[in-house]
This record gives C-alpha cells, structure tokens and sequence, in this order.
C-alpha cells in the first residue's frame, strides 16, 4: 500500500517534505512513497527539486492554486467547509490513516494501513545523512557572483511579505544592527544581499554602502543562492525556510551563521 507525502510551498518547505521521505524511506524501505505537491499557497509555488528526488519515489503535481477573489461573499460556505473538513482531519488523523508531522512528530506513529502525511515538517529534526544529499545537490549549481568567500552574505526575503498581511518581513533597521555588528566583529570588506525585491532592498538598506567597500544586491535562482552563502566567510539569514536551510548547511559544516526571526 502506497503512502502519500503532502508538500506546499517553496523549495524551502519542498526540502523539508523532501527529509521526511528520505527518513520514511530509511525506516520503512519496501514501501512505495508518492511526493504529493500542491501548488495552492499565497503565490503559486511549482516543484524545484525534480533532479534530488530519487527515481524511487513518484512525483505527483496537484494544480490547487486559486488566486484570492471575493471572499466576503462566500464566508458562510467558506466556514461550513472548513468545519467538514476540520472533523475529516479529525478522525482520520486519530485512526491515523492519515498523520499530520505538524502536531505529532513521530514517524512511529505510521502503521500498515496510514494513506498519507501532511504538514510542513518544518519543526522536525533534519538527519545528517540527508543535509549530506543537500549538500552534494547544491554543490552542481554555480555561485553568482564567483569568489565569494570573503564576503558576508545575506539572505533577506522580502517578495510577497511587501503585500501579505499575514506575515511581515524583517524591519530593515534590525537587519541593518545585525550587518553591523558582524562587519565589526569580522574583517569583511564585501557584502552580498540577496533577495527576491532587489529595489526595495536597496532603498531599505541604504546604509550598507557606507560601511562595506564591495556591495552587491542579487536575485538569483534560489540553488545557487543557497551554494552561495554555504561558500561565503559569514552567512545572516531572515524570516524564510531558504535561511534556515542555509544556516543548517553551514552548522552541518561548521561555518559561522546567523538568523533573524
């Protein structure tokens, strides 16, 4: 019998499904294992790790997104739907035919007849075996720019945080006293920033030119963002899966790290 993985979001959260399919994988071999990723979320959010997704396991993509549109009309059907599904998860979850890794973490909790795993397993420990596999997949993709390693570099999310009241972004002036704080405490001369708003970066963190004699702001592809600041002298992460993927690599390495939350 076949078990289904659930994944959302990112390749951030996509790593983290990635490790519990890994583990199940170590902890029951024989048993078949789909990737089930949803594209639903606050932005539509494709599968980015095709290429570390052994060919034992199957991929399978659900094409969920909706983009927001009038919900004050709906809100009574919104709820009743919500109240269905909350019970479904209810129950399946107590006849653990399906589990959620979110509230209950352990993988002993599967049994012979569970269907499927849901959450973001974002709270999970990461097996050292796998940061090993993510290490050598990260490895194939180039740094931009080349030579860093130097350098501090920073990875500072800002995109959807800029219009989302769900969540907020890192307030510039945090960033800026911890940036400060690294540059005197290690002989840095040149500073990265990447980050998925470049002009907004910028504007926010103006001061960075005074104090840094090599300043560059970067979007680039977000695997060889993350090869990037493994390589780098010093790494400073904010409020994104990516970061906290970045600064467990480097602890795996025993590279200097640092994260705002």
């Amino acid at each position: 019998m076949k078990i289904r993985v659930h994944s959302w979001g990112g390749l951030g959260s996509q790593l983290f499904t990635l490790a519990v399919i890994y583990e199940i994988n170590k902890k029951i071999p024989n048993k078949e294992i789909d990737l089930v990723h949803h594209t639903a979320g606050v932005t539509k959010r494709f599968f980015e790790l095709d290429t570390m997704l052994d060919s034992k396991f199957s991929l399978k993509v659900v094409n969920d997104y909706k983009q927001t549109k009038d919900k004050a009309k709906n809100d009574s059907k919104r709820l009743l739907k919500k109240l269905v599904a909350s019970s479904a998860k209810f129950i399946l979850n107590v006849t653990r035919v399906s589990i959620n890794l979110d509230t209950t973490p352990n993988l002993n909790r599967i049994k012979p007849w569970t269907l499927e795993i849901r959450g973001h397993y974002s709270k999970r420990q990461i097996e050292k075996i796998f940061l090993e596999e993510c290490l050598k997949f990260f490895n194939k993709f180039p740094t931009y720019p080349e030579g860093i390693s130097d350098a501090l570099t920073v990875h500072y999310r800002l995109g959807d945080l800029l219009t989302i009241t769900e969540k907020s972004f890192i307030a510039p002036h945090h960033l800026m006293n911890r940036i400060i704080e690294i540059k005197n405490n290690h002989p840095l001369n040149r500073i990265i920033v990447y980050s998925d708003s470049i002009e907004e970066a910028k504007n926010r963190l103006e001061k960075i030119f005074e104090i840094f004699d090599i300043v560059n702001f970067m979007d680039s592809p977000t695997q060889s963002v993350i090869q990037s600041c493994i390589e780098s002298s010093f790494f400073l992460g904010t409020n994104s899966k990516v970061s906290i993927w970045i600064v467990k690599l480097r602890d795996h390495l025993g590279l200097q790290s640092q994260i705002i939350k």
